[in-house]
């Protein structure tokens, strides 16, 4: 899979001089596809009717501006080769693995006809599931698994094999460095640090021969087949056509494919993650800005006002001094308390008032 990377403005002239169809091919996508990419980046687009307006020389609606926004100016567009191509690559990286996979000398891929010295969590399923065979009519005739034991689904007489199946997938998995756990009631491979479930289940099909007629019929819908399937994360092998002796190897192969893919993935979003926190650290550090530089904004109006205020006492005074050239003792008296409340209330001198102490400090 390949990445493009464009700005806003790149794209927003490429869905202005190429018509949506013939670009979103460029890139294998739908032009809805690339609709939905311009709506979230909000690049608007040509109108209906545009192309075959430009194309016939008809006079056209002004191109709308490109707007702008907060976000990131950078678009990933990600182009991913046809189906069919993409099949052809993984079949061919998948059948190098599995080559790799069969010159490892330490790897037996046979599958013993009895169980001996299983692995610990084999021995542990066996335990569990022969206690509670007598279940498996609540689940279509096949065991049930919901306790942190390998996750196995087959009918009780298939269950021997289900183990020796599982006993040889341990040993291999083990061989190649990787580990089986169990948790969360499910049984999981880990490979390279990522985790899949894997399982061993059996086709069931429909039960003819069930009586739907009756209310109180406890015969199950669906019947096991025989036929053993083991899944590993989103794939699956079945036993209809070879046995699992000849899947292993691939199986193995598929895994460890896999598990890059994971990997590859993880790290994508986390990098998503980490772009997406930093843009969203940035948001509110912004908004954060913006909010002190109000409060600073507005203190300073509260400033500017107490200064109008101390000058319109101090003019004040002025004028009752000037109207009154001998003033009484009583006017000089207010006029002098006057004078400190100018100082008291101008944010320059700040004066502490013998009563109403600082001014920021009032009730």
């Amino acid at each position: 899979m390949e990445e493009v990377k464009l700005t806003r403005e790149e794209l927003y002239r490429l869905v202005w001089s190429t018509p949506m169809i013939r670009l979103a091919k460029k890139y294998h996508l739908s032009d809805n596809g690339l609709r939905k990419i311009c709506k979230k980046y909000k690049i608007p687009i040509p109108y209906l009717g545009y192309w075959s307006k430009l194309k016939h020389g008809k006079k056209l609606k002004p191109q709308p501006p490109l707007p702008e926004i907060e976000d990131s100016d950078s678009i990933t567009i990600s182009i991913v080769e046809n189906k069919g191509q993409q099949r052809d690559w993984e079949r061919k990286e998948l059948n190098a693995q599995t080559e790799l996979i069969l010159k490892d000398k330490r790897l037996d891929f046979t599958i013993k006809k009895k169980l001996t010295k299983p692995h610990p969590l084999v021995k542990q399923a066996k335990e569990f599931y022969n206690e509670r065979i007598s279940w498996s009519h609540l689940n279509n005739g096949c065991t049930i698994a919901r306790h942190d034991v390998l996750t196995i689904k087959v009918a009780p007489k298939n269950l021997p094999r289900a183990l020796r199946v599982f006993d040889a997938i341990i040993g291999l998995i083990i061989q190649r460095g990787h580990e089986i756990v169990v948790e969360d009631a499910k049984s999981k491979l880990i490979v390279n640090g990522q985790k899949m479930d894997i399982s061993i289940g059996e086709a069931c099909k429909v039960n003819k021969n069930r009586d739907t007629r009756s209310i109180l019929n406890w015969e199950p819908y669906l019947i096991p087949t025989g036929i053993l399937s083991l899944s590993v994360g989103e794939r699956g092998w079945s036993e209809g056509k070879a046995p699992f002796e000849e899947y292993l190897p691939e199986i193995l192969a598929w895994s460890e494919l896999q598990a890059n893919v994971l990997e590859i993935r993880q790290k994508k979003r986390e990098e998503e993650n980490r772009k997406w926190e930093e843009a969203r650290r940035l948001k509110e550090e912004i908004a954060n800005r913006k909010k002190e530089e109000k409060e600073k904004y507005n203190h300073l109006l509260i400033l500017a006002k107490r200064w109008r205020d101390a000058e319109d006492i101090r003019g004040l005074v002025y004028e009752m001094a000037k109207s009154n050239p001998n003033p009484t003792d009583e006017l000089m008296s207010w006029l002098q308390w006057s004078k400190e409340k100018a100082e008291w209330v101008d944010p320059c001198i700040n004066r502490n008032d013998k009563i109403l102490g600082l001014y920021h400090d009032r009730e």
